[in-house]
């Protein structure tokens, strides 16, 4: 992902960024990229598994930005972010859409990027009984823990991304956790 460079710290300096940004300013976009693509790219790599994959499909959510910017119309900061994490959320679903037909059954391709940690076998067990708990979930309930536990967005954050109330993104929290709970318990026995 490169050489990591300051953040934008204050929001009012955001705003105006991405303000600049939508009027195609491409110094803007870069430091719009460099904000938000570490988010992006945790997201995306939480989805997928996949380290290599989440870099190659971030590159192409920011691309996609990068072509709609012009016609984004900024009013807040949240609403930027959503616009951005759906754009995310596109991509991982047009991938898995795609790839349906070539998955591996190589279990090394999927495990790869998952080697270069300290504990593999206790890690592999953890992320094993987890990744399994999580397909159990529906697809709602795995992309509100998706953007709950990987990006730490709070529930109205997370209500503007999937266009729900924030009411219904606090039940399907709560009904995806109460079933991970039920389901590793079980798994733990």
């Amino acid at each position: 992902m490169g050489i990591p460079l300051p953040k934008i710290k204050p929001d009012h300096d955001l705003d105006e960024t991405i303000r600049r940004a939508s009027d195609l300013d491409r110094d803007a976009f870069g430091q719009l990229y460099r904000e938000f693509a570490p988010r992006i790219h945790r997201f995306i790599e939480y989805r997928t598994r996949n380290r290599e994959l989440a870099e190659d499909l971030t590159n192409q959510v920011f691309m996609q930005a990068l072509r709609a910017i012009g016609r984004y119309q900024h009013r807040s900061i949240p609403q930027f972010t959503g616009w951005l994490f759906r754009i995310a959320r596109n991509a991982v679903a047009d991938h898995w859409r795609r790839s349906r037909s070539s998955v591996s059954l190589d279990p090394d391709v999927h495990m790869r990027d998952h080697v270069e940690s300290g504990d593999f076998a206790g890690q592999m067990a953890q992320s094993e009984e987890l990744a399994n708990a999580l397909k159990q979930l529906t697809p709602d309930q795995m992309e509100v823990v998706a953007l709950r536990f990987s990006q730490n967005m709070n529930h109205a954050e997370i209500a503007a991304i999937l266009g729900k109330k924030e009411t219904a993104v606090r039940a399907l929290q709560f009904r995806a956790m109460t079933t991970l709970r039920a389901i590793l318990a079980r798994e733990s026995d």
